[in-house]
């Protein structure tokens, strides 16, 4: 019996390291926007990541071309870091696009009580200049730049509630008043993602 349990454990792990792998793959294939986070107990030399990419071809649900499962490890001075999609802990999130004000549920789980750290340690194919990515602390209330200042280092216990921090991206942009004649004046909004200029009609007024 034990036996039988032992093999079933064996081929689950093989089968997640699989899925997670095919999610690794499809990233590796095209320059698609990535970006990488890490965990990390303060004093130890090992981290937890996850990831989080954007592919068109994605969903606001699990899809295993794109997604990976979150394999929580069981060593305590090493953080569990995930986020979380349609109710799913994932260890890879693929979405189909950035958008402004996008915001992702972060996992954060520990059983030491103490300072840990989370630090966007890659960012690839993201227009910068357009886009920001910060860190949201809902019981310090704080948002943290994580381009300008990558590491985010608090305190945390293990009975903090699990919906304590997001990703989130804003999308810069510029206002600008291009039309003006005796009717009405029209403003847009401006801004270049991923290599491609985007242009809204966002307020129209009388005068």
């Amino acid at each position: 019996m034990k036996k039988n349990a032992l093999l079933a454990l064996w081929l689950m792990l093989i089968i997640m390291f699989g899925l997670a792998l095919n999610g690794y793959s499809q990233i590796e294939k095209k320059p698609y926007p990535v970006i990488r986070i890490t965990g990390n107990y303060e004093g130890s030399q090992f981290t937890d990541e996850t990831v989080i990419w954007f592919n068109p071809l994605a969903s606001n649900v699990y899809n295993s071309n794109f997604d990976a499962y979150k394999l929580m490890n069981t060593e305590s001075t090493i953080p569990n870091i995930y986020t979380k999609k349609n109710g799913e802990n994932l260890s890879i999130n693929c979405l189909p696009k950035i958008s402004d004000d996008l915001t992702i549920p972060l996992g954060y789980d520990v059983t030491l009580s103490g300072t840990y750290t989370i630090s966007l340690k890659q960012i690839e194919n993201i227009d910068t200049t357009s886009v920001k990515i910060y860190i949201k602390d809902t019981i310090l209330n704080i948002e943290q730049d994580l381009e300008s200042n990558p590491e985010y280092v608090f305190m945390i216990n293990p009975t903090d509630k699990s919906e304590r921090f997001f990703i989130k991206f804003k999308i810069k942009s510029t206002i600008i008043n291009v039309i003006k004649n005796n009717s009405n004046d029209i403003f847009l909004s401006v801004y270049s993602l991923n290599k491609t200029l985007y242009v809204n009609n966002i307020k129209e007024t009388s005068i």
